[in-house]
Order: structure tokens, then sequence, then C-alpha cells
């Protein structure tokens, strides 16, 4: 017999015998998550989109309800200056006008606010919503933005020029100018809006200085433009107080008010409606702060 003979080859390497057994062994053999390809987040600035741009139930509901209440405020401030009560009960005052020598020249003044709110509220959702983000390179939806802003710069600069034509004209009979907290407010606001604007157009829009500069600059950039977006929709809130002021909104009891709901109705068509419209503007407010939300999903 011949004897057994001790193998002395040097061991196979394993990885060599994972092979030899195929690829099918190889993958059973390794750490569950190996095969996966990892997932890079990146930044809205790189892809054009937010991080987490897959529409989320709550983002949905929220732009849904925006575009709702955008519709409803451009509706409503047309039913309110068509309304005689708005302008004392004079009908030929009602609707509005950008001569300055007629009547109808102030009734531009919140038609044209509200429409640049309406526009305010497309230009800070640009790089939000869904609909946009999801569809638009990033060049795009920079021309969205900056043209929406622009557009609601022209509409305000229009309103302020009515406001001021209907107190200015002498025809009309002389009145007070920047006399009321939404004259104050509204100024302020609309003078931060050029500001910002300029910002946004020469940095980011024309891209005038470096790129370190720009990244120092965005966040004063988004910073003044939530402060002029909400304060715009305080200086509306306040505006619309200031005309129910003059518009003696209110109704006569007689006894003690324990239930003002059910003397609603008692208030003037006018004054209800300006009621309502400053709830859709609070309203929408919050549903675009709702929607700008940055939601990550449960890890």
């Amino acid at each position: 017999m011949v004897p057994d003979v001790a193998d002395t080859s040097p061991p196979r390497p394993k990885t060599k015998m994972l092979r030899e057994r195929g690829p099918s062994m190889e993958q059973d053999l390794l750490p569950t998550n190996f095969m996966k390809t990892p997932t890079l987040r990146t930044s809205s600035s790189e892809t054009g989109k937010s991080a987490t741009s897959n529409p989320t139930s709550l983002r949905f509901v929220a732009v849904t309800l925006t575009q709702i209440m955008c519709a409803s405020m451009v509706i409503q401030v047309l039913v309110i200056i068509n309304n005689k009560e708005f302008t004392f009960g004079n009908a030929d005052n009602t609707g509005f006008s950008l001569d300055k020598e007629s009547k109808k020249v102030f009734n531009a003044h919140p038609v044209l606010m509200t429409l640049s709110f309406v526009l305010m509220t497309l230009g800070k959702l640009a790089f939000t919503v869904p609909f946009l983000a999801g569809r638009l390179s990033r060049p795009k939806l920079k021309a969205v933005h900056g043209s929406s802003w622009l557009l609601a710069l022209i509409s305000s600069s229009l309103a302020l020029y009515a406001v001021f034509a209907s107190h200015n004209v002498k025809s009309q009979g002389y009145k007070a100018n920047m006399y009321s907290l939404h004259s104050w407010v509204g100024i302020a606001v609309f003078a931060a809006l050029i500001g910002n604007f300029m910002i946004g157009s020469t940095a980011f829009g024309f891209q005038l200085i470096s790129p370190e500069a720009r990244a120092r600059l965005m966040p004063f950039h988004k910073l003044l433009g939530n402060l002029v977006y909400y304060g715009w929709g305080v200086a509306m809130i306040l505006g619309l107080l200031s005309r129910s002021w003059i518009l003696q909104c209110g109704y006569s009891v007689t006894e003690p008010d324990i239930n003002p709901a059910a003397h609603y109705n008692d208030l003037p068509q006018t004054c209800r409606q300006m009621n309502g419209l400053g709830m859709e503007v609070l309203a929408t407010i919050v549903l675009v702060s709702v929607a700008s939300m940055e939601v990550e999903k449960a890890k």
C-alpha cells in the first residue's frame, strides 16, 4: 500500500473559492446591505429640487388649498370694489381705474395689492411645490421665481400710485397720506421688497458676484424674502382694518352681545366681505408655511 501523502500546497484564497462557487453563492455570503447602492442626498442648489422633493400628502393638500385661496382672494377683492357700500353708497364709483382724475382710482389700490400678494405666493413656492420643482430645471425655476417677484413689484408700484393719486387730486379733495399704521407698514415692506429684488436679480439672477459671496448672501436673501411675504400679508390685513373703520363697520345692540355670531349678518355686506378677505390672507400665509416645510420621512 502507498501511504497517504499530506497536501503541502498553499491554501487557496477564499475570494477565489467564492468565485468558483458562483456569483449567487458569493452574494449569499456577503452582508445583506453590501450590494445596495448608497443613496446620496443632494442639495436643492445642485439639482433644482428640494432634498425632500417627493410630494407628501400634507404638502399636496397645502398647495392645492393655496391655489384655491389665491383665486378666491382675487375674486373677493373684485366683488368688494364693485359693491356700492365700499364707495359710500355711490354706485358710479364702483370698479377701478388708473386715471388719477377718476374717483375709481383708489379702488385699484386693493386690487393690485391683492394681485401682488398672489404673485408673491407663486414666487415663494416656485422651488417647493412638486408640480414645478419636480418638472422644471433649476434655471427655469429661477425664471419663474424672479418673474413672479418682478410682476409683484410692478403691480404694487401701480397700487401705490393709485392710492397717492386718490389723495392728491384737487378735484376729489386733498386727503392726508401716511396717517395710519397700515401706511407705514406697507411702505416699509415695499422698500424691503425693492431691496430684496435688487439682491436677488444682481446676485442670483445675473450672478454679478462670486459663488462664495452668493453662498454667504443666500440665507439673508431668504430671510428678507420671508419678511416681505409675511409683512405683506400683515399690511393687507391692516388695510382692511383701516377701511372697516372708515366705513364704520358694526351693528347696533340693545343688550349684552353674548353671541356675536348670531348678529354677524347684521354687518354691512362689504364689511363681511372684507373680513372674509382678511381671513383668506391669513389662511394663505399658514398654507404657504406648511407647503414650504421640509418634511423628512421617519427612518
